[in-house]
């Protein structure tokens, strides 16, 4: 779970889930990623998602994982 800033939506994310990687950065933005940082193990990026939460004026990126072996 990682906090974004109030009004941030989906569609002003760019998710990237890879095998081994991870990457947020805003859409437009030329500035640093929100998150970035690599995986211990290998993931299954396929079958991994993400989705935002919004709890009044909280929001929330959610990543759910899954793993490649085990």
């Amino acid at each position: 779970m990682i906090p974004l800033a109030a009004g941030t939506t989906a569609k002003m994310l760019d998710v990237k889930i890879g095998i081994n990687d991870f990457k947020v950065s805003m859409k437009g933005k030329g500035g640093d990623p929100i998150i970035v940082g690599k995986w211990y193990k290998k993931i299954k990026e396929d079958e991994s998602l993400w989705s935002i939460e919004k709890e009044s004026d909280k929001v929330i990126l959610n990543v759910t994982l899954e793993k490649f072996e085990g």
